[in-house]
């Protein structure tokens, strides 16, 4: 994920022509001019779309436990009475 995170920022300075500090300037050139990059483009697709599916399945489980807890806590508070 980092990979692709940081790719994505090196395109996005490389097309508005930013470089992050003077002292990084030959190190930032020399990722962003890189002729092969590590992963293709449907590679970089593939795991973040991997990484959105887990993400989004691990906030339907979480979703799911506190609509359990709150259930809960509803008929215990109903059951009080």
């Amino acid at each position: 994920m980092s990979y692709i995170i940081g790719r994505e920022i090196g395109n996005n300075l490389k097309s508005r022509r930013l470089m992050l500090s003077p002292d990084s300037r030959e190190r930032d050139q020399g990722c962003l001019l890189r002729a092969k990059p590590i992963m293709t483009e449907e590679e970089m697709r593939e795991v973040m779309t991997a990484f959105q599916n887990e993400v989004m399945a691990k906030r339907q489980e979480l979703a799911k436990q506190l609509r359990r807890e709150e259930q809960e806590g509803g008929e215990s508070f109903l059951a009080q009475e």
